[in-house]
């Protein structure tokens, strides 16, 4: 058995998907106002992902008003909890993955910039079980792993 994360086309026949995450701008409480009123004003933050357009700003773009120049205005980083580092910090907006960020919304150390624009996340968190022969252990886990997603 393995927990895997992997783009929806390569889901498998027998996977299980434990987690299928939202996607969607958030900031840090103190941005929000300027963010909320002019997100032109705003630096934005970009993780560096693969196969993920929902990760990028340019499928935001029109949702939220974008101007045209915006990729100069992108801060980049090399993993999602770099980007969301900063955000939470302040610096700038993110694209948040729920529950990822479930923490941090529940704390109020970031908050969604608009509340319902949610997109689905493209890869998904799955179990994918193995050849035939089954470990004693392995339904409890299993049933674990189930709860805890």
């Amino acid at each position: 058995m393995a927990i895997t994360h992997v783009p929806e086309g390569a889901l498998r026949p027998g996977d299980e998907v434990l987690l299928r995450e939202k996607v969607f701008p958030v900031c840090s409480p103190d941005l929000y106002l300027i963010a909320a009123e002019k997100m032109s004003r705003c630096r934005l933050l970009q993780e560096a992902h693969e196969d993920s357009p929902e990760m990028s700003w340019r499928t935001w773009a029109s949702d939220l008003d974008l101007p045209r120049d915006f990729e100069t205005k992108m801060v980049r980083y090399s993993t999602f909890r770099q980007a969301i580092g900063a955000a939470v910090g302040g610096a700038r907006v993110a694209v948040g993955r729920s529950p990822l960020i479930d923490p941090e919304l529940g704390s109020g150390r970031l908050v969604r910039l608009v509340p319902g624009l949610p997109r689905p996340a493209s890869w998904h968190f799955v179990l994918r079980h193995g050849p035939s022969r089954r470990h004693r252990m392995l339904g409890a886990l299993t049933d674990f792993l189930r709860a805890q997603a």
